[in-house]
């Protein structure tokens, strides 16, 4: 049974899943090197649901790309599906992706391995077909992004400087062996042994930077349940973290506290087993964190901020054989994450180090300096929250001011490809003699690519314009902060408002 869906992944971006299951039929008659065809019944549904995708882009007011993914399944036999689709009825910001969920498990765990980069290098794939270039041997999409990687990203390698269309070019057929690799390290999948005496599956959740990875482990099996558990390893240590709400469910907020307190345990653990060697048994342990709620209904009191506010607010509950010992978080601490230092968090990875190496191994107290020496700064820190005042802090809170980012590497390869031949002949060839004409090609290409860049910036329609709204909101509207980085005074977590004063107040 095939299966279809569209969503809208940012702003003016639709992505158009078709989803196609494994086959078993005539198994084990036929065995899985046999290739079997979908059948025309298929093909036609493939072909009819493209079609109704172009018209729902068709529809749309800011429609900028639209992106069909034919997600073909990794188990069975090979499959082959011919959809009559009419190319010559595409629209203009249509992009066509076949992809193996096995590709997709690769191509995630990569570095520019995303959805947007993998749609780009397809976008600059077939400008270059339409200029005249041909790939062979492109051996799938795993394949072509290690070419694309190896080729920084040009597709077409830099030496080949006096290469033109029309042109084929073979692609080596073991590229895709760099992304299996790092994809195997960077998910680092690993069985962990729990409390029980069993062993759970696990991965890193994240690898943003490959050259420092973390030792946290996700469990596979809970993230299907929705639970939160996780490890950090240390040898034999396992510290097992599961963050649950004490009041209404917050996935978001519970996920971000989750994450720090494994990245804080992460930078300190090391430290505090070569300082407290007999401390922390070499067994796996766990230790259950419960959360409040984020709603917190008075302002923020300075007079209230303190270390030993933030620690009277956490309480330690052993564990016993048929439980995990257990830090109950009282909201009180919320609101110390307010403070200009990072004792709140300093006192919860302390009151968890503690539950951790059990009953009379160790005082907080002295939990707490060791992780104040191990991270030997009052400003690091994963968690934070503000109020907000004025009209800027409205505009974060309703997504309108994202945080800078740097160009891609997709989308830095994206603009530049076949970009000097958009005002330049190829018959002038690719040497420039004389500074005046390299100071007229300079001027011509910022000139050309600016326009582009301008061009591609539409303006928002009237009733898209939720600044005006943010900007007559009553002051002190909740904002949320994105992210996910240890920074200094500003991390993400949540904001305080006065939410008292907002309840009448309407959201954008």
């Amino acid at each position: 049974m095939l299966r279809a869906s569209v969503c809208s992944y940012a702003p003016g971006r639709f992505l158009h899943v078709i989803q196609i299951p494994a086959t078993f039929d005539d198994f084990p008659r036929r065995g899985f090197a046999s290739v079997r065809e979908l059948g025309r019944d298929a093909s036609l549904f493939i072909a009819q649901d493209v079609e109704r995708f172009w018209q729902f882009l068709a529809t749309q007011p800011d429609c900028r790309l639209g992106v069909t993914v034919l997600l073909l399944s990794g188990w069975g036999t090979p499959q082959i599906v011919q959809p009559p689709i009419h190319d010559a009825n595409a629209p203009a910001q249509w992009v066509y992706l076949p992809l193996r969920f096995t590709e997709a498990s690769v191509l995630g765990a990569c570095k520019h391995g995303k959805l947007r980069h993998i749609v780009r290098m397809m976008q600059q794939l077939e400008r270059l077909e339409r200029d005249g270039f041909t790939f062979q041997y492109v051996n799938g999409t795993v394949n072509l992004f290690g070419f694309w990687r190896t080729t920084h990203g040009n597709l077409i390698p830099e030496h080949l400087t006096d290469v033109e269309p029309p042109c084929s070019l073979s692609l080596p057929t073991d590229e895709l062996l760099a992304p299996r690799r790092e994809a195997a390290q960077n998910r680092d999948i690993r069985a962990l042994p729990t409390l029980a005496g069993d062993f759970k599956v696990t991965q890193r959740p994240t690898w943003t930077n490959p050259s420092d990875l973390k030792p946290i482990y996700a469990s596979l099996d809970d993230a299907r349940q929705a639970r939160m558990l996780g490890a950090a390893v240390f040898g034999a240590r396992v510290w097992w973290i599961e963050c649950t709400e004490s009041g209404a469910p917050d996935t978001d907020g519970t996920y971000r506290a989750w994450d720090a307190i494994l990245q804080w345990l992460s930078a300190v653990g090391p430290q505090l087993l070569v300082a407290m060697p007999d401390t922390f048994p070499a067994d796996p342990r766990v230790v259950e964190v419960r959360l409040p709620p984020r709603t917190f209904l008075t302002e923020i009191n300075p007079a209230a901020l303190s270390p030993q506010n933030a620690r009277t607010a956490l309480t330690v509950v052993p564990g016993t054989e048929g439980a995990p010992a257990r830090v109950e978080v009282a909201e009180a601490w919320l609101e110390q994450l307010g403070a200009t230092e990072n004792y709140a968090e300093v006192e919860l990875i302390a009151a968890i180090l503690e539950a951790l190496a059990g009953p009379g191994n160790a005082t907080r107290d002295i939990l707490a300096e060791q992780v104040r020496a191990a991270i030997s700064s009052s400003d690091w820190r994963w968690l934070h929250m503000r109020e907000s005042i004025s009209p800027l802090d409205l505009l974060v809170g309703v997504g309108l001011v994202p945080s800078l980012r740097e160009p891609s590497f997709s989308a830095h390869a994206l603009a530049k490809c076949q970009s000097i031949w958009n005002f330049r002949d190829r018959q002038l060839g690719s040497e420039i003699e004389g500074e005046d004409n390299c100071k007229q090609f300079l001027a011509n290409y910022r000139a050309t690519l600016l326009a582009r860049l301008i061009a591609a910036i539409r303006p928002r329609t009237e009733g898209n314009s939720s600044w005006r709204a943010a900007i007559n909101t009553k002051p002190h509207a909740p904002i949320s902060l994105n992210g996910g980085q240890p920074s200094v005074r500003c991390a993400p977590f949540v904001a305080w408002p006065r939410i008292a004063r907002l309840l009448s107040a309407r959201m954008p």
